[in-house]
């Protein structure tokens, strides 16, 4: 375990490393992350790899303020004046949101809708600095696929990771092929891999998401899922479980009953069961999922988030557990 100033959590009654704790260790001001849009696409949904993108995709329910014609561009050509100012009004709308909250609070730009990532290198370096050069913004963070961080993106991402706290959020969701496929990810768990290990000889941080509860994937499944990604020590895992945005594919899955999704109680034992198995220095960025109610359909349960987090205390303490408990060394 280590000695280091941010891994002091479980001496603070926690059962494990939360990204809200490793901000209060990392930084000397309240840290929030604002989530921006910028109008990227996905080469699974533009005809790259595929048109419909995963089962489960429907961006509106993760910003569904967002998302409009105006800012969702092509990946090539230049950036509008509109398309740039819109991120500096995002981060004005959302910190003035939290600053009521919080007076003084630093903020994490975290590109999260769609591939953020997927656009020419010149793009991308625009609208990343674009964010960075707002005076409140301490950091970055970016969301993305495996198969969309060519050598000149990687070129970026490493040259910022050395001027400012930042994070390259993957998407994965299992490291199983069959789930995968199911999924419709459009991309294997190798390909995950390759990328992930170039992140890390460029020793860029890197959180890795995953779904907890697929449709098809039992105890065991989860277990080695949770074994692996202790193997690969990232420094940051997000945990979602499965939910349903309307007018998806698994939306008509869940109708016809081809889709069943765990209960609360069994979704606080897979929580359980995987930060059990994690190194205690891995930051646990989400146990549960963020979507927006208006825009999903099942379950019920997630949209209390103090339920799902009293059910998951529960659980440790029933079991008088906590994070890297069962960690192999």
């Amino acid at each position: 375990m280590e000695t280091s100033k941010q891994a002091t959590w479980w001496q603070n009654g926690q059962n494990y490393f939360s990204l809200k704790f490793y901000y209060t260790q990392k930084f000397d001001f309240p840290v929030r992350k604002i989530t921006l849009d910028a109008g990227f696409s996905c080469p699974n949904i533009d005809g790259t790899i595929g048109h419909n993108g995963c089962i489960f995709c429907d961006n509106k329910s993760f910003s569904p303020s967002r998302r409009n014609s105006l800012f969702i561009t092509k990946n090539d050509g230049n950036i509008s004046n509109e398309r740039i100012s819109e991120i500096c009004n995002q981060i004005h709308n959302a910190s003035k949101h939290y600053e009521i909250r919080e007076p003084g609070a630093k903020y994490i730009a975290y590109f999260q809708p769609a591939t953020n990532t997927y656009a020419p290198v010149y793009q991308l370096e625009l609208l990343y600095y674009e964010a960075l050069a707002v005076k409140s913004i301490i950091g970055l963070a970016v969301g993305t696929r495996p198969d969309t961080l060519p050598n000149d993106v990687l070129d970026l991402l490493e040259s910022i990771s050395t001027k400012t706290y930042f994070v390259v959020e993957l998407g994965l969701q299992s490291i199983h092929d069959k789930t995968l496929q199911f999924l419709n990810r459009g991309h294997d768990y190798q390909i995950f891999l390759d990328t992930y290990n170039r992140l890390k000889q460029r020793k860029i941080n890197v959180n890795i998401h995953l779904i907890l509860g697929l449709p098809g994937e039992t105890r065991d499944d989860m277990l080695a899922m949770a074994h692996e990604i202790a193997r690969l020590r990232p420094h940051s895992v997000k945990l979602h479980n499965l939910y349903v945005p309307r007018g998806t594919p698994l939306a008509t899955m869940y109708y016809d009953e081809r889709v069943r999704l765990p209960t609360i109680d069994q979704y606080a034992s897979y929580v359980v069961d995987f930060l059990e198995r994690q190194p205690p220095e891995t930051v646990i960025d989400r146990v549960v999922a963020d979507g927006h109610s208006a825009h999903t359909i099942a379950p019920s349960w997630y949209r209390n988030k103090n339920l799902v987090f009293n059910n998951i205390e529960a659980e440790f303490a029933r079991r008088e557990t906590y994070q890297g408990k069962m960690a192999v060394t």
